[in-house]
């Protein structure tokens, strides 16, 4: 009897271990939106996301803050964000980095210098890169791109701001009675930007109630777009503004562009048998 117990628990054992020795080893995710590394000359690299590391954690970068934590071999988990309020790292919205983060091994770590002048700071750029320093008293600066692309840490996450506008390409397949208004969205400000353009033969400036005509061509893209206008006048000097507005702001192309219509000439009808004097210039 003690035999057959004996038995079948080294059957049990060798099942329990052949499972416990086959698992496949779990790599710990990113929770968060950022990724590569600042580098401080005191503490190394910072990791800004755990993917494959042995635990979780990761940076996250929104609108207001960032939270989190990131991760270095010599400092330990650094929090950029505290339930209780004694420092978290906020973000203007437009990637401008300011207040603390915290490491049990370097202590407070200033995102922004608030003195008058201005030593360092981290912002994020529009295509989501971080840039520029930090400070801690222990671990020195602590840089957050690198020119030579050893270390550049970056995020998902990128401004959104107001668009900007041109009408510099100007007015193309201009008839007698007819014209293209180009415009130029050269940024759509990260958000979807409704495009204008206004155009009359008076030039109201930045007053859309002045304009004779207001056309809205719906949301567009980054690039050239245009109104093709029609039933305009020969030989009349016309004026455009191109216009775009998003969430955040809008924006008028900085001048009016102009066009003259072309002149419409009557053709000359000889009746038949007439003779012309030598000489006789047509203009």
């Amino acid at each position: 009897m003690f035999f057959l117990f004996k038995s079948k628990f080294f059957k049990i054992l060798a099942f329990v271990m052949i499972i416990l020795f086959n698992v496949e080893p779990v790599q710990a995710a990113d929770i968060g939106n950022s990724f590569n590394y600042g580098f401080a000359e005191k503490s190394g690299y910072i990791s800004m996301n755990g993917g494959g590391a042995a635990v979780d954690y990761g940076t996250t970068v929104a609108d207001a803050t960032l939270s989190g934590y990131a991760w270095s071999e010599k400092a330990g988990y650094i929090n950029f964000d505290d339930a209780g309020a004694n420092y978290s790292v906020a973000n203007d919205g437009l990637g401008n980095l300011s207040g603390y983060a915290w490491s049990e091994k370097l202590g407070y770590i200033s995102f922004d210098d608030s003195t008058a002048n201005n030593y360092y700071q981290v912002t994020i750029d529009v295509a989501g890169n971080f840039s520029g320093y930090a400070w801690s008293e222990k671990a020195g600066y602590i840089n957050f791109d690198d020119a030579g692309a050893l270390y550049n840490a970056t995020t998902t996450w990128v401004p959104e701001y107001a668009p900007t506008v041109t009408n510099s390409v100007g007015a193309t397949n201009v008839t007698s009675s007819g014209a293209r208004l180009n415009c130029d969205l050269t940024d759509d400000g990260n958000l979807s930007t409704t495009a204008y353009v206004y155009w009359g033969d008076d030039d109201a400036g930045t007053t859309s109630g002045n304009w004779d005509y207001e056309e809205n061509l719906g949301v567009k893209s980054e690039g050239v777009y245009y109104y093709d206008a029609g039933s305009l006048t020969k030989n009349t000097i016309y004026y455009y503004r191109c216009y775009a507005i998003n969430a955040t702001g809008n924006d008028w192309a900085d001048s009016t562009s102009q066009f003259t219509t072309a002149k419409v000439t009557s053709p000359i009808i000889f009746k038949r048998g007439v003779i012309l004097k030598k000489d006789v210039i047509f203009k």
